[in-house]
């Protein structure tokens, strides 16, 4: 029998945070970007986004700033790089935007951030305003001057423009949530430190801060939480700061804590909604072009409400009887009965 070859092994998460980690000046980093240094100043001379605005879910706007497609290749592959390091310097508290590894363990997403405050009868939550904004060119600067980086003055100056958009960090950049991460170290020890001090659980996803206790949370302590975040350059969006009590349904990051973790019923009302859109829209397909995979906004549309229902079996378990009846629900919605269609595309009316 041949000798089977060896598997071409991947990097693993340290060797590629090494790669960066090994970088000095620019050429180093255009080397780490499998890029040439050319690209990367011309890139930076002129970081070239595209500025447009979504509507959240209380009706005010948010604007995004895109990259434009060349500088978001570039951007993704340090986002990547980056990612690798902050794994290793990730803080107690953070738990949005950070990798998974290979040994599963210390899982940092959604549902890990929620429980933590398992168990406690009174949180806090409140939210920075516009907080990829309030991380400054100059915070960003710091991060790459000092360790675990170092870089080069020439290096710096290049990875402040390449990352930065009017002088702060850009909503819409794949590299602005890892870098506001590394930017939240020292304040997320200072306030993980206040928290164990005063038996109060502390979690960051992104700009989502909660603070949980078997104890009450008073204002005194909003008012120390509040002079460690402004002392570190932040500042809190007033209008979502959220208080809860023993006999209230606590909400973390969009999950019920209460002993378990739940998800709450508009989350299932919303995805019914999305199920019956979905299900009308595979019909429509069916009709005009044979099939679904034929329209690339109902492929979009498809991948949206599969993560969706995948996110009921992450949090609940993938044998929990609501994940297998959103399943199934999916699924149905894929593969109408044809003989039930209300009408076929020639039978639609017209005027002669």
């Amino acid at each position: 029998m041949r000798k089977l070859p060896y598997l071409k092994r991947l990097p693993t998460t340290r060797n590629l945070a090494k790669k960066l980690l090994s970088c000095y000046g620019v050429n180093d980093v255009a080397k780490a970007l499998e890029t040439s240094k050319l690209k990367l100043e011309i890139l930076a001379g002129n970081p070239r986004y595209q500025t447009f605005e979504i509507k959240k879910s209380d009706g005010s706007k948010r604007t995004i700033e895109d990259p434009h497609p060349d500088l978001k290749e570039i951007l993704r592959r340090l986002n990547h790089l980056l990612q690798c390091v902050y794994w290793i310097y990730k803080t107690r508290a953070a738990y949005g935007y950070i990798i998974g590894n290979k040994s599963n363990k210390d899982k940092r997403n959604i549902l890990t951030n929620a429980q933590r405050h398992i168990g406690n009868y009174y949180m806090l939550n409140a939210d920075f305003e516009d907080f990829f904004h309030q991380v400054l060119d100059t915070k960003v600067k710091r991060i790459f001057t000092a360790a675990p980086f170092n870089f080069s003055e020439d290096a710096v100056k290049l990875l402040v423009a390449l990352v930065c958009y009017n002088g702060r960090l850009p909503m819409g950049s794949p590299t602005s949530p890892v870098l506001s991460n590394f930017a939240c170290i020292n304040l997320d020890n200072e306030l993980d430190r206040w928290a164990n001090r005063n038996n109060i659980t502390y979690t960051r996803f992104v700009d989502d801060l909660s603070f949980s206790s078997k104890n009450d949370i008073t204002h005194k302590d909003l008012a120390e939480i509040n002079a460690i975040v402004n002392g570190a350059g932040y500042f809190f969006n007033p209008d979502k700061i959220k208080w809860y009590g023993p006999a209230e349904t606590k909400i973390v990051t969009g999950l019920e804590v209460t002993d378990i973790i739940g998800i709450p019923g508009s989350f299932y009302y919303e995805l019914s909604q999305d199920l019956e859109r979905l299900s009308k829209a595979v019909e429509l397909c069916i009709m005009m072009y044979g099939r679904p995979e034929k329209d690339e906004m109902v492929l979009k549309y498809c991948e949206q409400i599969a993560g969706k229902v995948n996110f009921i079996g992450m949090v609940l378990g993938y044998e929990d009887e609501k994940y297998e009846e959103y399943a199934k629900r999916y699924q149905k919605a894929l593969k109408p009965n044809i003989n039930s269609l209300s009408m076929s595309w020639m039978d639609l009316p017209y005027d002669e």
